[in-house]
Parts: C-alpha cells; structure tokens; sequence
C-alpha cells in the first residue's frame, strides 16, 4: 500500500504566502460547472468527478473549485479545493482539501505549483477551516509544496478498500503525527 502523508493548515498554523507570480501568470478560480471546465479544456474525470460531487451536495459543504495558472496562451498549473466526502471521514464539515496539484512538465521547477496552492489556500482560508494536502511520501517534489508554504504534517496513512475497490475506499489516518514536523528533515 502507498502511505499517504496528511499534512493540515489552520489558523493556528504558520501559512507562509507565495504569491508572487510575476507578471507573466495570471491565477484564475473556476467554479465546478461543466460549462467553465469545457471552455478552458479542463474536462476529465476528476473534474466529472468534483462537478456531481458538488450538483448532487455529496460535500460536506459548497465551497469548492479549480485555481488555474495562466500566461493568457497556456494553463500553465492548476490544483482542485474540495470539501469532504465519504472517502475523507478525517475531515471537518467546514474543512476543505487541496487535491489533484498539476503543473504541466513543460513549466515543473518555477515554484508554479507553490504559487498555485498559496493563492488557492488565500482564497479558501475561513476561521475554524483546516485546509489539508495529502501526497504520496514517494512524491518529494509535493512535500516541498506542502511544507514551504507552513503545512503540518499530522499523521500518516492510506487508502482502506470499500466494496473490495480502493476507488471507493476511504483515506485514514493510522499514526499522527506531533505537530511541526518535516518528512523531508526526518
């Protein structure tokens, strides 16, 4: 099984901002409709995914979206908040997640993805709200996301099956963390 990092970003916790994109990048929030996602290409199954999620009120609550990084021409990076759901029973009503992070291959190495979930955290942040970000611990280049702009690590864990599919599973944690602890320094 891939263990799962779940790192947390509270009120409580020391968010540090990137949002410094330069003139080149313009960020841009998208809400879950077919009609927004069809118009910028952004049409796959995660999207479907968060679109009758989000129609249907699966969430936890409505506040959900796609922030994109574009120079005018190209979407550049662009990463998902989603609230919870059944396979996410760690989180909060009011919490949301940080998911589906992507930065095209051809832009990896300008901090794009740290511009893309700092701006995306600016935007969601409410008090009393966690904001978590989960990622493989086989995926070093989205721990140093997670942990330049102030996320916690909280615990560690993975996917347990549902109906003998991990696609329906849920994510647990099944060791926490104490907090302000690195991966990367240990």
């Amino acid at each position: 099984m891939n263990e799962i990092l779940f790192y947390g970003l509270t009120s409580r916790s020391c968010f540090r901002p990137q949002r410094s994109l330069g003139v080149r990048w313009r960020a841009e929030f998208i809400l879950p409709r077919i009609s927004s996602l069809a118009s910028k290409r952004l049409v796959s199954k995660f999207s479907l995914g968060c679109w009758a999620l989000h129609t249907t009120k699966q969430f936890a609550n409505q506040d959900c979206g796609l922030l994109t990084l574009s120079d005018g021409r190209v979407i550049a990076s662009y990463c998902w908040a989603h609230p919870g759901f059944f396979r996410y029973p760690f989180m909060a009503t009011q919490d949301l997640q940080v998911g589906k992070v992507f930065t095209h291959p051809d832009y990896r190495g300008n901090g794009l993805a740290a511009a893309g979930v700092s701006e995306l955290v600016h935007r969601c942040t409410r008090p009393g709200r966690t904001i978590w970000y989960l990622t493989s611990k086989e995926n070093p280049a989205s721990i140093r996301v997670a942990e330049k702009l102030g996320f916690e690590l909280r615990g560690r864990g993975g996917i347990r099956a549902r109906w003998g599919t991990q696609a329906l599973g849920g994510y647990e944690i099944n060791i926490a963390e104490p907090p302000s602890r690195s991966h990367l320094a240990g």
